[in-house]
């Protein structure tokens, strides 16, 4: 006996990254790479552009507390 559409797991991965995608295309982008800001969490905003965590973490350095004596 086949299985209905709504059990099928490939036909549900295939709903759900078609709705993925359509979530994707429609949010804001981050300014550096272009891609959807949409799977973050969140984003920083500069001026009046935003960036994704990944371009953030990528073009941020961390800085050691350097004492003076």
């Amino acid at each position: 006996m086949p299985l209905n559409d709504c059990y099928d797991p490939v036909t549900q991965e295939n709903r759900r990254q078609a709705e993925y995608d359509a979530k994707c295309a429609v949010f804001h982008r981050c300014a550096e790479c272009g891609g959807s800001l949409y799977p973050y969490d969140t984003y920083t905003e500069l001026g009046e552009r935003l960036y994704c965590e990944k371009c953030v973490k990528r073009n941020t350095h961390l800085v050691d507390n350097l004492e003076v004596a």
